[in-house]
This record gives structure tokens, C-alpha cells and sequence, in this order.
């Protein structure tokens, strides 16, 4: 138990240290703690102010190398469950994609999963949609061209309900919904998209028991997102690897 916290220290120094140091620089912010503060911003991604872009050029290069933009593919070739995380519809479409790009590279699920909810359609950036996020991915699935084998997969759909204050369901919350349903526990392939894989990875890790073995994985892309929604990814991924990091020393 002792090795497996120090590995967990190790790894924690590793993906978190040094490149995030030179980004602390950059900005001038002294640890994590005071990134969370000066980079987290509540509310959705869209209405964020819009802070820091004039470093855009000094700051891509930082996030580039900590594995914000790159694509990440499976490990294995089996998994017990393929799980796609709810997103607004030009996201869903990339990570299905990216689901039906792993299958035809060879790796193979028994139980496709949807963590969405009822978070009514946007009407600017989900046009020709309407509905909910849920309706937004069945439409995506029945829609997407992918092998038979493939489509014909059990598929469970978690519609969580929304949160009051945010007025749609959150990744935290459609992980907790499936619970729920007590799932048998199993290996999980999740599928993000860029730069949310470390983030969401980090959420999951912290939710779901340690009887589900978990990777996430997800298609490339972020680079041309405003710097205040990527610095944001990095505050959110700060605040939940603590969390963990104190769940798994408990």
C-alpha cells in the first residue's frame, strides 16, 4: 500500500511538476493553489471572460507540452465499456467519431455508455437540434456511419437530471447518476476530447471506486480555444488532482 501511495506521489510530481512550473512562471503565479484562483472561472465555457490572450504565443507551446492538444488512443483491446461523456453537440460528434475510429483500429467494447442529461440544446452553438444533450447524442450515434457490430452493442443511456445552480447536469454528476444504476464494475474506456482528457480523466479517478479500472482517451484539438477556457481546464484539473490525491491517502 505504502509503494502503491509513493507511485501515486511520483506520478502526481510527474504530470503536475515541472512543465506546469514553467507556466506558474509565465503567469506569474506561485503554485497550483493560486492558479486555481487567478484561472478558474465559473459558469460555462462560452461566457467566460476573456483573459490572458495577448500570451497566447508564449503559453501554447507550455500547454502543448503537458498533453493538453495531442490525441490519446486506447492501451488495450478490450474493454468491459466504451463511455462517452456528454458535451455540446461539435464535441459528442468528435468523440464518437473517435469511439468508432478505435473500434475499426481494433479495440472492442461489450457495453457502450452515454453520461449525458437533460441539458436543454443551445441555440446558437446546436443548431437543427432540438431537445436535450441525451436526444443530441442518440442522434449523433444513429447518424455516425460505424460498422453493424458496432452499432448493434447494448447502449445505456444515463440521462441525469440538472443541477439547480448550473441548470445542466456536470461530468461529476452523470459519473454519480450511473452509479446509481449500480453497474457491474469493469474496465473502462472513456472517451473525452482534447484539452479536457487530464481533466476529466482526474474527475472520474476521484468518483468512481477502484473496482472499475479507468483510462480516457479522446481525439486532438483545443489549440484554438481562448486561452481563458484552456487555462480554466488546467485551474479544474489542479482542484480535482488534489481532491484525489487525498481520497487515495485517506
Amino acid at each position: 500500500m505504502i509503494k502503491w501511495i509513493f507511485s501515486l506521489l511520483l506520478l502526481f510530481t510527474s504530470l503536475w511538476g515541472h512543465a506546469h512550473e514553467a507556466l506558474f512562471e509565465a503567469l506569474d503565479v506561485a503554485n497550483a493553489a493560486e492558479a486555481h484562483l487567478k484561472w478558474y472561472q465559473k459558469g460555462d465555457r462560452w461566457t467566460f471572460d476573456n483573459r490572458y490572450e495577448e500570451r497566447r504565443d508564449e503559453i501554447l507551446p507550455l500547454l502543448e507540452a503537458l498533453g493538453y492538444f495531442e490525441a490519446k488512443e486506447a492501451s488495450k483491446t478490450h474493454y468491459d465499456y466504451a463511455v462517452v461523456l456528454g458535451a455540446l453537440h461539435a464535441a459528442v460528434q468528435k468523440r464518437i467519431d473517435h469511439l468508432v475510429a478505435e473500434y475499426n483500429r481494433g479495440v472492442r467494447f461489450d457495453t457502450i455508455v452515454f453520461l449525458t442529461g437533460k441539458r436543454p440544446v443551445h441555440p446558437e452553438k446546436e443548431v437543427g437540434f432540438t431537445g436535450t444533450e441525451t436526444t443530441v447524442m442518440i442522434q449523433v450515434w444513429n447518424t455516425t456511419p460505424m460498422p453493424e457490430e458496432l452499432r448493434t452493442l447494448p447502449l445505456i443511456i444515463i440521462d441525469a437530471p440538472p443541477l439547480p445552480e448550473q441548470g445542466r447536469p456536470t461530468t461529476e454528476s452523470t459519473l454519480l447518476a450511473w452509479l446509481e444504476e449500480n453497474p457491474k464494475p469493469g474496465s473502462c474506456l472513456f472517451f473525452s476530447s482534447q484539452p479536457y482528457v487530464i481533466c476529466q480523466d482526474t474527475i472520474i479517478r476521484y468518483i468512481l471506486p477502484p473496482s472499475f479500472e479507468i483510462e480516457t482517451i479522446g481525439p486532438e484539438g483545443g489549440r484554438n480555444l481562448p486561452l481563458a477556457v484552456l487555462l480554466d481546464t488546467v485551474a479544474r484539473g489542479f482542484y480535482w488532482s488534489e481532491l484525489l490525491l487525498q481520497k487515495d491517502l485517506r
